[in-house]
């Protein structure tokens, strides 16, 4: 099945922000990665498909169908070099991590299994493993954070214990510290993949509901979606503090990533979810403008 965009077929005017949609017809697109190899990878857990994202020469987006037939895709990820993908979902009743290739739809490998459905997904790039956050269910000290040790036969770990709500998941692979959103409450928890342990957390002031988001280049910042208010927002990493508005009116806004090779890689991609319908056609990617300056 593939769609195709003319990008600015539909512009969203607001006095801070331009949006652009780049594909629709989602029911709760979840998470996106940009594999810097010209393709946008987009999850809709409620449909459990997984779809590819393309932008030909003449800046029109073109979308296929790459993965499914699952209970539920969520978290995605990528290789430093881009030639595998990573994901979390459930197939069969089983809480799976997968992993799959640009060039080959409807192909995948099942490389782990959790013992809950995973949510965000992060790639250590320096020791190859995975991490992947887990909500359990919402009930207090249910989420947790697996370890998926790419180079030991995908041995599964746990890294984290006792959280509440664990949702979004982000690396600084210059620090080496991991970032993890609990959704309920917006605390920020960092963990320090060297030595095995949380050494901060902080709240996210002015978000009320923070699920994925991404950090600036620097690591200084995190750029969010505030699934309930339906703002994108970015805070200080230090405290959580100087809250600055990016964009607004967003249906239910679960990620936020800056564009990858072959897009606009000063602009800000965010996903629509919310609905557990799979009759429900209105969830977006939208792509903000002109973001990353």
């Amino acid at each position: 099945m593939q769609r195709l965009l003319v990008s600015l077929s539909f512009v969203a005017l607001c006095t801070a922000f331009v949006a652009v949609p780049v594909a629709t017809g989602f029911s709760w697109s979840e998470n996106l990665v940009f594999d810097n190899r010209g393709n946008l990878f987009v999850s809709d857990v409620t449909r459990g498909e997984i779809w590819k994202i393309t932008l030909d020469e003449q800046r029109r987006y073109h979308q296929s169908l790459h993965i499914s037939n699952f209970t539920r895709l969520l978290g995605l990820a990528v290789e430093q070099d881009g030639s595998i993908v990573y994901s979390t979902g459930v197939l069969d009743g089983i809480h799976v991590v997968i992993r799959f290739t640009a060039d080959r739809p409807q192909t995948y490998q099942v490389i782990a299994t959790i013992p809950k459905t995973g949510n965000g997904v992060a790639l250590h790039f320096k020791t190859r493993k995975l991490y992947i956050t887990t909500e359990g269910n919402f009930l207090p000290h249910a989420g947790e954070v697996y370890c998926v040790d790419l180079n030991n036969n995908y041995q599964v770990t746990t890294a984290m214990t006792k959280l509440f709500a664990a949702d979004g998941a982000y690396i600084d692979q210059t620090t080496g510290m991991l970032y993890v959103s609990q959704v309920l409450g917006s605390t920020v928890l960092v963990y320090d993949i060297a030595n095995e342990k949380q050494v901060r957390s902080f709240h996210a002031d002015g978000i009320t509901m923070l699920d994925d988001y991404t950090l600036s280049a620097n690591g200084s910042t995190i750029t969010g979606a505030d699934f309930w208010t339906g703002n994108i927002a970015t805070i200080s990493t230090v405290d959580g503090k100087g809250f600055k508005l990016v964009g607004s009116g967003f249906k239910y806004p679960t990620s936020a990533r800056f564009g990858g090779k072959g897009f606009n890689e000063t602009s800000l991609f965010i996903t629509e979810g919310g609905s557990i319908f799979k009759s429900t056609t209105d969830r977006c990617v939208y792509e903000i403008l002109d973001v990353r300056q």
